[in-house]
């Protein structure tokens, strides 16, 4: 249970009938267009996604957060990758995304407690703004980079944390791209994921939000963002990170109106 009217079902995405797929389609095209044939190719190659109804209002489904794991040629290190990430936006400032993440990683880090885990995502404006606020160390990478990948030539963002392994992330996440057959833009390394945000849920969020900091530095790295482009960040589960994610999402549980400040960056 999320809070006192939100239920949450964990579902492997192998399992997911028609009927489901159509239903979660439905709630995610509502917020970023994109055609149920290319939802249903993303959603395959996934593990798990968790889906949030509203229990007061028949059971709806207002949410969905994909996830799944990758191996890197390190047996003991390996990527967790968040996939879609929809939130109708009533019920954006509960941490839905921060607690399905913790929820996924502590199952993971539980089943193989020497690995070393690190997350990827390609992410929209509001996602990277979203877990933005809810960790210490990141790094943003540029997919235009062509091997052989060092943390230097991969990084745009060189003052924030460059993690050891991350010659090792990033051909996984070339072979994520070419799976869901994203392109990138070769001028500054976005994804081009040909998923285009709705006016209705831009203008769901108040001018402010893309005046806050986290806002700021995305739309300086990717000023398409409304047109099919989004950014890939990767960070490390360290102990400072999980201790930031389970931080906010008690801020998002219990104290809902307070906004954190910004994380601060560390160099390596």
């Amino acid at each position: 249970t999320m809070s006192s009217s939100l239920d949450v079902t964990t579902h492997q995405c192998s399992s997911l009938d028609d009927d489901l797929l159509h239903e979660i389609h439905t709630l995610a095209n509502s917020l970023i267009q994109e055609s149920f044939e290319a939802f249903c190719r993303h959603s395959s190659l996934h593990d798990v996604v968790y889906l949030f109804r509203d229990k007061t209002r028949n059971n709806r489904l207002v949410g969905c957060s994909y996830w799944r794991t990758l191996p890197t040629p390190l047996p003991r290190v390996q990527a967790i990758v968040q996939g879609k990430l929809r939130i109708e936006a009533d019920y954006r400032r509960q941490g839905l995304h921060v607690r399905a993440g913790l929820w996924y990683y502590f199952r993971k880090q539980l089943r193989a407690p020497l690995t070393m885990f690190y997350f990827i995502s390609i992410a929209s404006l509001y996602n990277f703004v979203s877990m933005r606020r809810a960790i210490n160390t990141y790094t943003i990478i540029n997919c235009a980079a062509t091997l052989p990948a060092t943390p230097a030539n991969i990084s745009l963002n060189p003052l924030c944390y460059r993690p050891y392994h991350l010659p090792l992330l990033f051909p996984l996440i070339q072979s994520m791209m070419q799976h869901d057959k994203f392109g990138v833009d070769p001028s500054n390394g976005m994804v081009d994921v040909k998923i285009i945000i709705r006016e209705e849920t831009v203008q769901d969020f108040p001018p402010s939000y893309y005046s806050l900091p986290e806002s700021v530095e995305y739309i300086r790295y990717n000023p398409r963002y409304r047109e099919g482009y989004d950014l890939t960040y990767v960070y490390p589960f360290s102990l400072g990170n999980v201790i930031s994610l389970v931080w906010r999402a008690l801020q998002q549980m219990y104290w809902p109106k307070v906004r954190t400040t910004s994380s601060t960056t560390k160099q390596a």
